[in-house]
């Protein structure tokens, strides 16, 4: 970070400048927030199954056609079940039998809840005389119940209890046979619609598909068709959003693209869109895989434009629901991922079609927009639940009616398909989904150590681990009495082998056996000026001697140490400069570089210090890169730096954004964005936070980088800033 080379191995107290990193290209996402009506399906399209009883043989007489009631009302009682808010239809069925106004026969008057009152067609759970009882939307008898649409439907009889499910143990228990449908029912749904935008270079590209492909990602146009002159090519497209804010299994409602119109050689053009299958897109950079080779969604949707738009026009796709759909439902979807839509052009296809990319125009680059219902789980639906076959009723009954009147509760069951509680889908103004947070207490985090503060104070705040910006025994004691793990630092490598102290090494890994099997970080931002300041072959020597000190020479001092390489600080220029310091390990002393792991610092420029969505894709991307090079592959990161670096006096709201008191999305709480990021990729060992504490002894000239303090003061005394409070809750203190 912000430091300069050490004198001697000590423990810093004051910090040479250092300056912001300048990084072209990158564009921050663009958020709108709007609604719009969520209409439910219905849950309630089920028909319970006709079912035909057996005769009882324990009946001891046979009453008229009349079914009867357990309870003998008047002929005006009014029966008024109440259903549960998850049944929405009436609870009873009717007879075929037609009842008179009064119960023409009663059970026997026993107590006991035995079979012995049953008439001989045997009693269904409704209580029909009849040896069939079927129930139906409509009741056929005279005392009809009339549920209404509402969310805790009434239904009232008005002249006997002839059609009243069994309420009390002494007649007619109710069998457990009837089939239920049991859905959940949201009686109001929030819909949230967000709307995203090509926000870098690398975001838009057209492929020439010649041989071999051309990938454009620079042109200032998206070319969708073929072209048929001078010579004939299909084009394939990529479009990619960064930060889209969907919840895992978010029920999309509706999705579509927004192209601004520039020109097209005629009409139509016939084209086909597809999801990239995959849980996290790469931009559309050359050493990625280009459009036309990236795996599709099974879910593809046919765009003919068959008319053009008109001049200087937003126009939209057809509905892409159940492509962005497919992509949030893979196991791997994550909150604020990117996702990519694929073009590829018709064969039919004579013509294209061009819009503008963002490399014209960021605020005309390409467009989406998706809503989907927040609650971040696939979307309820009802689902009928048959319980077991019918067995003859038993004494145990299903509910009890009170004696003071004949209202009867029934079971939170479903008899019928009739009218349900339909919800109304409103447009709601909700938040937007809540922060990343996660899953569990932070494990792999840890600080930048500057000034005094004790290494008891970190690990109270939460630290796993620290640095120092070289290696002292005093430093290295306290943060291992602490319980933290300590990272020594070879700052400098300007002078290649000469950067080297084997003497310093020796001594500080000498003076205690706790100081074997350390990993070492090798050099600090050796691509800045003021920082380590060395070229490739200067890194090599200097990891060279390095190595040759601790493990590989005539007679090492640790032969158990790790080193990881090389605290780059340009996330353009990462893969370059690491490639440039392979070939020059390579010519120099024929084999590759002998490192164990990597070490990266993480930062934007000014203009796009809050976005952490853009840092997590340009870890992605150099994680994807690393992977394919033989000598780095399946080596664990380090993030041995990363934070915001903006002072108070300049930026006075960065603490809030830092902290997480902000609209939620890729420039929001961009601690807890970051802690998500590397705890759920498990080939980030360690990610340390820039800082305990700094101010103007630590920061460059007319700067005090102080918005990412952890600590008040330089001793450690209390955490009690936002960005200390909310590192402290991330790591589950």
């Amino acid at each position: 970070m912000a430091i300069a080379a050490p004198a001697a191995p000590r423990l810093l107290s004051t910090l040479p400048e250092r300056r912001p990193l300048v990084e072209p290209g990158g564009r921050t996402d663009l958020y709108l927030l709007s609604h719009m009506p969520l209409v439910m399906r219905d849950a309630d399209d089920l028909t319970p199954p006709t079912r035909t009883p057996t005769a009882s043989p324990t009946a001891t007489h046979t009453p008229t056609d009349t079914p009867t009631a357990s309870r003998t009302p008047t002929a005006t009682a009014t029966l008024t079940p109440t259903a549960t808010d998850t049944s929405t239809a009436t609870p009873t069925a009717t007879a075929t039998a037609t009842p008179t106004a009064t119960p023409t026969e009663t059970p026997t008057a026993s107590p006991t809840p035995t079979a012995t009152a049953t008439p001989t067609s045997t009693p269904t759970a409704t209580a029909t005389a009849t040896p069939t009882a079927t129930p139906t939307e409509t009741p056929t008898a005279t005392p009809t119940a009339t549920p209404t649409a509402s969310r805790t439907p009434t239904a009232t009889a008005t002249a006997t209890l002839t059609s009243t499910p069994s309420a009390t143990p002494t007649v007619t228990p109710t069998p457990t046979h009837t089939p239920t449908a049991t859905p959940t029912v949201t009686p109001t749904t929030q819909v949230i619609c967000w709307q995203g935008q090509a926000g870098g270079e690398d975001d838009d590209t057209t492929v020439a598909l010649v041989s071999p492909a051309e990938n454009q990602p620079y042109r200032l146009e998206v070319r969708m068709g073929t072209r048929s002159w001078p010579e004939r090519y299909q084009n394939a497209n990529g479009l990619r959003f960064r930060g889209v804010p969907l919840p895992p299994l978010a029920r999309i409602t509706s999705a579509h693209l927004s192209l601004r119109y520039t020109y097209h050689t005629g009409l139509p053009v016939n084209l086909h869109l597809y999801g990239e299958a995959v849980d996290v897109s790469l931009p559309f950079a050359d050493y990625h895989a280009l459009v036309h080779l990236r795996p599709r969604t099974t879910a593809e949707v046919a765009w003919n434009i068959d008319a053009a738009p008109a001049a200087a026009s937003w126009f939209d796709s057809p509905d892409i629901t159940q492509i962005v759909q497919e992509v949030v439902n893979r196991p791997g979807w994550t909150l604020y991922n990117p996702l990519s839509i694929l073009v590829e052009s018709d064969v039919s296809t004579n013509h294209y079609l061009d819009a503008w990319a963002y490399d014209v125009d960021p605020g005309l680059a390409p467009k989406i927009e998706i809503c989907y219902q927040s609650g971040g789980e696939p979307y309820p639906t009802a689902t009928p639940t048959v319980t077991r076959p019918y067995t003859p009723p038993t004494a145990t009954p299903t509910a009890t009616r009170p004696a003071s009147g004949p209202t009867a509760t029934p079971t939170a069951t479903r008899q019928t398909s009739g009218p349900t509680a339909t919800p109304t889908a409103t447009r709601t103004t909700t938040a937007p989904p809540t922060p990343p947070r996660p899953p569990g207490p932070g494990t792999k985090q840890g600080l930048q150590w500057l000034y005094g503060t004790s290494p008891q104070k970190m690990a109270a705040a939460g630290a796993k681990a620290v640095m120092h910006w070289g290696y002292s025994a005093s430093a290295a004691t306290s943060a291992l009495n602490a319980g933290l793990k300590y990272f020594p630092v070879q700052f400098n490598c300007n002078q290649g082998e000469a950067s080297v102290n084997e003497s310093t090494i020796r001594s500080f890994v000498g003076a205690s056996s706790r100081f074997k099997g350390l990993t070492w970080l090798a050099f600090n931002e050796p691509d800045k000026s003021d920082q380590s300041n060395c070229t490739p072959q200067q890194a090599a020597r200097a990891f060279r001697k390095l190595d040759q000190v601790l493990r590989s020479g005539p007679n090492p001092a640790d032969p158990t140490a790790k080193l990881y390489c090389c605290g780059l600080v340009d996330t353009g220029g990462w893969k370059n400069y690491m490639g440039s310091f392979r070939t020059a390990y390579l010519n120099a002393y024929s084999q590759n570089p002998p490192i164990n792991g990597v070490h990266l610092h993480l930062y934007n420029n000014t203009a796009m210090r809050h976005d952490w969505c853009r840092l997590r894709d340009k870890l992605d991307d150099f994680r994807s890169w690393q992977q394919g090079q033989g000598w780095l592959a399946n080596r664990s990161i380090i993030v041995s730096e990363y934070g915001v670096l903006s002072s108070s006096g300049k930026y006075p709201g960065d603490r809030a954004v830092i902290s997480g008191n902000c609209a939620p999305g890729c420039e929001c709480d961009f601690l807890a964005g970051l802690f998500d990021v590397f705890q759920r990729r498990s080939w980030v060992q360690y990610h340390l936070w820039w800082a305990t504490y700094s101010d103007a002894g630590s920061s460059p000239a007319g700067e005090t980088w102080n918005n990412g303090n952890i600590f008040t003061d330089k001793n450690g005394s209390q955490v009690t800033s936002p960005v200390g409070v909310r590192y402290r809750t991330l790591s589950g203190r």
